[in-house]
């Protein structure tokens, strides 16, 4: 565990909704909306992770490639880590792959990464960089966010309520099962 550097500020931007219904509906239909909208300057993954009750854990991030998915996963072995590590691991592996591509990113326009988790507390964590549970991966994910925005590219990540039917979020959820189950360590890319 490390103090954050004092110019060491988060680089993410959070968006959770409160849990009435109404927000609920608001935010389900904007992230149907967004996801309709995939190209117009918005790069947009969806997020889990997964561990089952023998200690088996995986993460996965998605987003649309064209016409078709695209999954990053990574299974992260037995009994190591928890469920909340692995949704921030997924969102880490988001941005990774963002970074990778961030040259081709800027020549298509895209001004904005959003990713899109379950999980409000791994969201929530990524708020801020001092010691405590997922220190590493939030400061994983906030160097990214950083070398994302020396490119001109902003980081978004919003709460979505899982198992409501977006296709991008079950895909994630799908993904991140499979990386839990797999044997293989490190990132699979599908």
């Amino acid at each position: 565990m490390h103090w954050p550097n004092p110019d060491e500020e988060p680089a993410v931007k959070t968006f959770i909704l409160s849990k009435d219904t109404a927000a609920k509906k608001e935010e389900i239909r904007w992230a149907r909306e967004r996801q309709a909208k995939v190209g117009a300057g918005v790069w947009m993954w969806w997020t889990n992770g997964s561990r089952s009750d023998d200690g088996r854990v995986g993460a996965a991030a998605v987003c649309k490639h064209g016409d078709r998915w695209k999954a990053f996963r990574s299974h992260l072995g037995t009994g190591r880590m928890e469920v909340y590590d692995a949704e921030l691991w997924a969102i880490g592996l988001a941005l990774r792959e963002s970074v990778r591509k961030r040259d081709t990113l800027q020549r298509h326009g895209v001004t904005k990464v959003a990713v899109f988790s379950g999980s409000q507390s791994a969201n929530r964590r990524t708020e801020h960089l001092e010691p405590g549970p997922g220190q590493p991966l939030a400061r994983w994910i906030n160097r990214s966010a950083r070398t994302l925005r020396g490119a001109g590219i902003e980081t978004e990540i919003h709460w979505v309520p899982g198992h409501t039917g977006i296709p991008g979020n079950e895909k994630a959820d799908s993904r991140a099962t499979l990386a839990r189950e797999g044997c293989r360590t490190g990132t699979v890319r599908e």
